[in-house]
This record gives C-alpha cells, sequence and structure tokens, in this order.
C-alpha cells in the first residue's frame, strides 16, 4: 500500500488523468477483464497460443467496438468514453 502511495504521489502519476477517472483506491487491477489464455494469434502463416493482458485488452476493445457498431447501425452515437458507464454499473 505504501508504494502505491507513493506512486500516487510522484510526478510521474501528474501526468496521468485526474483520479475521479478511475478507481484510485484499488490497487491497479483492471477496470474490466477478459479470458486472455491460450489465445490463437497468426504470425507469419503459423498459429500459437498465446495469454495475457495483451491478449486481454484488445479482446474488450473488439467488444466494445461490435457494440459501437451496432447503437451506429440504428443511427445512436457511439458509447464513446466508457469507464464512468462501467463505474456505475458495477454488477
Amino acid at each position: 500500500d505504501a508504494a502505491v502511495a507513493s506512486y500516487f504521489a510522484s510526478a510521474t502519476y501528474k501526468e496521468h488523468p485526474p483520479q475521479e477517472a478511475f478507481y484510485a483506491d484499488g490497487r491497479a487491477y483492471p477496470d474490466v477483464a477478459a479470458f486472455g489464455q491460450n489465445v490463437q494469434v497468426v504470425s507469419a502463416g503459423k498459429a500459437s497460443g498465446v495469454s495475457g493482458t495483451s491478449c486481454s485488452a484488445p479482446i474488450f476493445a473488439g467488444a466494445v467496438a461490435m457494440l459501437n457498431h451496432e447503437l451506429m447501425s440504428q443511427g445512436l452515437a457511439p458509447m464513446g468514453w466508457i469507464n464512468p458507464w462501467i463505474y456505475a454499473n458495477p454488477q
């Protein structure tokens, strides 16, 4: 906890978004999550399984992109900055 408090007080942290833009009381866990284990990728014509947040982040971004596509195809506005909505709907 001291390391987190020290980081929030540092000059490096001051360059980031304001605390009201994210859950600053937490322990640096992600706002959202997706299953990122053994995700199949193709590189140089070969498929292989990779894992980690490098897989999870684009999976979630793709889901949001699909939701935005559906909204826009119905003449509605895209979701935009979704963090306030995520925090208001933690269920």
